[in-house]
């Protein structure tokens, strides 16, 4: 398993109990001053410890997967998912990944996953019992009522 896990648990710790603010006025500050790396960065490390500790609820049950992440980008794509969709998710990655199981290939995964399927195709004219002779189109469009007679003398005096 990658160091990621371990540092994305220990800074999970710090946050949540603030012992941050034994050096520093905010999680940022320490993040910044201590390690060197933003928040944002630090909070992808903590959802990717997060994730990975959902993965062994399930792989527990079945065959262990070969290949597990190691690094945090590799399961960042996961930590939008319910923690039993994680593991399946991440079993699926890996069986389809070419060798590597990459970022680009866990979000395309996630996707294709997770997009709800097309509505089904309306039936078709043919099967309601209308002839159809093409893509149905707008008729073009008719005022409802006709312009006011006085509309022509004032686009002579206005000049329109």
């Amino acid at each position: 398993m990658g160091s990621f896990i371990i540092v994305g648990n220990a800074l999970f710790t710090i946050k949540g109990r603030g012992l941050y603010r034994e050096g520093y006025k905010t999680f940022d500050d320490y993040c910044r001053g201590k390690w060197g790396i933003g928040t944002s960065y630090a909070n992808y490390l903590i959802s990717g410890a997060q994730v990975v500790a959902n993965l062994p609820t399930r792989v527990n049950m079945m065959p262990p997967c070969e290949i597990q992440p190691i690094h945090e980008q590799q399961v960042r794509p996961l930590a939008i998912l319910e923690p039993d969709q994680q593991c399946e998710v991440w079993e699926e990655a890996v069986r389809s990944a070419d060798g590597k199981v990459q970022y680009r290939h866990v979000k395309a995964t996630v996707t294709e996953l997770t997009t709800p399927a097309p509505e089904p195709n309306p039936p078709s004219a043919s099967h309601s019992g209308f002839a159809s002779s093409g893509p149905l189109r707008r008729a073009p469009f008719t005022p409802p009522c006709p312009p006011p007679p006085w509309g022509d003398r004032l686009r002579a005096v206005v000049g329109l």
